[in-house]
C-alpha cells in the first residue's frame, strides 16, 4: 500500500492495524494487518476505508477492541491569486478543483487589546463564475464593508474545509 498518511494501532491480539489515507484513491485505500508473531505472512489486506484521511489523520483503539479512524479530507488550495484587489472589481483565484469551492473569503487580521478584538472581520466575496482552473469572485464594494488594507484570502469547499490563506491587499 502506498502510505501517504499512515496510522497504526496495536490491536488487542498483538497484531498491528496499518491504515493510510491515500489521497490519490477515492476511498483512501485498504487497511492492512501485520502479525509480528508471523512476519513471514507479511501484510494482510483488509477492507478499503470509506473516506480518505489526510490532514491530521489519526487512529484510535476503542475499549471494545474496534478502531476509529479520522482526519480531514484534503484541503482546497490556492495556486494563484492577485496581490491586490480593488473595491468592486472582479478577481480570480486559481485552484485545482474550482467546482468544489463554496466560498471565497477575505479575513482581516486581528488587533487585540484589553480582551477586545476591534479589527478582525469576515468578508464573503460573491462567486461570479468558474473555469476549469479558477473561481471568479467580486471584491467588496467599498471601505464601509471592508476597510482598505491587508486580508487573508481563503477558499472554502462545500464541506466547510478552508484552504491556507494568502495575503492580499484590498485597495
Amino acid at each position: 500500500m502506498a502510505r501517504d498518511k499512515v496510522n497504526s494501532v496495536l490491536l488487542p491480539d498483538g497484531r498491528v492495524l496499518v491504515a493510510g489515507g491515500i489521497e490519490t484513491l477515492p476511498d483512501g485505500g485498504p487497511c492492512e494487518i501485520f502479525d509480528p508473531e508471523d512476519p513471514a505472512s507479511g501484510f494482510q489486506l483488509g477492507p478499503n476505508m470509506k473516506y480518505i484521511r489526510a490532514y491530521h489523520a489519526a487512529a484510535l483503539l476503542l475499549p471494545d477492541g474496534s478502531v476509529v479512524m479520522g482526519g480531514d479530507p484534503p484541503r482546497p488550495n490556492i495556486s494563484g491569486s492577485p496581490a491586490s484587489i480593488a473595491y468592486g472589481a472582479g478577481f480570480a483565484v486559481q485552484t485545482a478543483l474550482p467546482g468544489s469551492i463554496a466560498e471565497v473569503v477575505l479575513l482581516r487580521f486581528a488587533a487585540v487589546t484589553h480582551a477586545l478584538n476591534q479589527n478582525q472581520r469576515y468578508v464573503g466575496c460573491a462567486i461570479t463564475g468558474r473555469t476549469a482552473t479558477e473561481v471568479q469572485a467580486n471584491a467588496p464594494p467599498n471601505g464601509n464593508v471592508a476597510p482598505p488594507g491587508w486580508y487573508l484570502l481563503l477558499v472554502v469547499d462545500h464541506d466547510r474545509v478552508p484552504s491556507e490563506g494568502v495575503w492580499v491587499r484590498l485597495t
